[in-house]
């Protein structure tokens, strides 16, 4: 599995977390989550969680999109040589 955010946009209801203590929260929580279901192998490629989305150019601008596509590249590559 592939994360791309951490997950430190935006707000909480309960508890006083903002930014990247928020991030890790979220994603100790998503790990968790996962590992129960069977997914072992959870990859973050730490690109940062901007406010709410608007569209795909600002997403692109945001996460780099060469970066990131380079990113995931590494990923697949790195757990999958043969594909």
């Amino acid at each position: 599995m592939i994360m791309v955010t951490r997950g430190e946009g935006g707000g909480k209801a309960v508890g006083a977390e903002l930014g990247p203590e928020l991030g890790l929260r979220r994603e100790n929580e998503d790990r968790v989550a996962h590992y129960r279901s069977g997914t072992l192998d959870i990859f973050n490629l730490d690109r940062i969680d901007f406010f709410y989305n608007q569209s795909a150019p600002l997403t692109q601008y945001f996460w780099d999109e060469a970066e990131t596509l380079r990113r995931i590249t590494r990923v697949i590559r790195t757990t999958q040589p043969e594909i």
